[in-house]
């Protein structure tokens, strides 16, 4: 296992470090997600450093020469120093997306502006130092119980860091899900809970549940080039999609102290516009 910090702040920007709050507080948090989900599928799905350069570069490619030359200019330090490019990750964006919810601001936006995107990159890198800083070990001072340094002080960090990142085949999990669903609803101590999830979804039968996940896949698949994606509510059946809705006044009450390894938007995963 290989552990390696990521860049922050002070290796990309040669200037004072500004404060989170004033760098964020004018831009929609609808725009700063959507840039945030975007970079979470380019790394669930990219490929080490040609992906953390791809959205270096979407980043900075309408900044003015000077800032983007000082930003190269660092990114190439960094690369001397480690050939495996440690720019953008799953962990910040889920930080950087939990603390945009807990401030969330639901004013809209057309298009982002440049100071828009430069001020994102900048929070963006100081979110990657703050958790860099939540894993170091923390009480070095104090010993730790007869050979127990690695359970005490490193595993914690160490676990607290990994996302699985599986990929799947849709259309073969759906089938599975049609084949487990069909095994309860035939079993008379569960059918009666197989009928309540379908009238909780909207749905008069399993086929058409499954069917209607299909549909929705199909439309992604559609627009899948198209950025932000997203459906309307007169094209599918909005009761069954609500309960991947994250309203993020609900998230604020439960997880505004604790963000609980951000469980509640991985498995909500849709924002209401």
């Amino acid at each position: 296992m290989k552990l390696q910090p990521t860049a922050t702040f002070s290796e990309l920007f040669n200037e004072e470090e500004p404060n989170i709050k004033s760098l964020l507080e004018n831009i929609p948090s609808k725009l700063i997600i959507t840039i945030l989900t975007n970079i979470n599928s380019e790394l669930y799905l990219g490929k080490g450093n040609e992906t953390q350069i791809k959205l270096l570069n979407q980043f900075i490619r309408r900044f003015d020469n000077n800032t983007k030359n000082k930003i190269l200019l660092n990114v190439s330090k960094l690369i001397k120093k480690n050939k495996e490019l440690h720019l953008f990750t799953i962990k910040t964006n889920l930080e950087f997306i939990h603390h945009v919810l807990i401030n969330y601001n639901n004013s809209n936006y057309e298009d982002s502006t440049i100071e828009d995107e430069l001020n994102i990159l900048k929070a963006y890198f100081i979110f990657s130092k703050k958790i860099n800083e939540n894993y170091t070990p923390k009480n070095l001072s104090t010993f730790p119980n007869e050979n127990q340094f690695f359970r005490e002080y490193l595993w914690p960090i160490i676990i607290d860091q990994i996302e699985i990142n599986d990929t799947i085949n849709p259309l073969v999990n759906l089938i599975k899900g049609l084949n487990f669903l069909n095994h309860f609803q035939q079993d008379d101590n569960y059918s009666a809970n197989v009928k309540i999830f379908l009238d909780k979804n909207n749905q008069p039968n399993l086929w058409n549940y499954i069917l209607q996940l299909m549909h929705f896949l199909e439309n992604a698949w559609k627009h899948k080039n198209s950025k932000p994606f997203g459906f309307k509510e007169k094209d599918f059946d909005y009761t069954l999609f609500k309960s991947f809705i994250l309203e993020p006044k609900e998230y604020q009450k439960k997880y505004s102290l604790d963000k609980k390894n951000y469980t509640r938007f991985k498995r909500q995963t849709s924002n209401k516009n």
